[in-house]
């Protein structure tokens, strides 16, 4: 859901760009016009029907409709904008994961060809500790490396839909 909260119509600026080069395409307006004060879904549709997992980064910038100001000879402007990165993803999860240890916290390896998305916490005995100390979502090869507090006993990967898989330290 896209929302101009401001009281100016803006133009929203669409593109895409796949995770893994052009190979998954996503159809999606390049343009939405927003009119003050209000909220608009942003409709897609993924290209391939098939089931892998695909990804896809989408950039979002707005330019205001309303005409600039006459720019007096001698002064230099500039105009700001925020560029925002959405991360979509279609596909299984899995928990392919390599977990190892290393001296500053554990290393997290994605080693299968769907996503891994949750989030990491400490372990405190055989629980989930707080607070988190990482989430979101490994694409198939990705490696992240987490630092872990040092008095948890492991980690704990909690998948979005509840799954876990916890590694004790050694």
């Amino acid at each position: 859901v896209l929302m101009n909260p401001t009281d100016d119509s803006l133009r929203v600026i669409v593109q895409n760009d796949s995770l893994w080069g052009p190979q998954h395409l996503l159809r999606i307006a390049s343009e939405v016009r927003m009119p003050p004060q209000s909220r608009k879904s942003l409709p897609y549709e993924w290209l391939e029907i098939d089931s892998s997992s695909q990804g896809v980064r989408i950039y979002l910038s707005t330019v205001s409709d309303a005409a600039p100001d006459p720019n007096p000879s001698g002064e230099l402007r500039f105009q700001i904008s925020t560029r925002y990165a959405v991360d979509l993803y279609r596909g299984r999860i899995a928990d392919d994961l390599e977990i190892h240890w290393t001296p500053d916290g554990v290393r997290v390896h994605n080693r299968g060809g769907d996503f891994w998305a949750g989030a990491c916490y400490p372990m405190d005995g055989r629980i989930r500790g707080t607070p988190r100390l990482a989430s979101g979502v490994l694409r198939p090869g990705d490696v992240r490396v987490w630092s872990v507090p040092t008095d948890a006993d492991g980690i704990w990967l909690e998948r979005v839909d509840g799954h876990v898989v916890a590694s004790p330290k050694p």
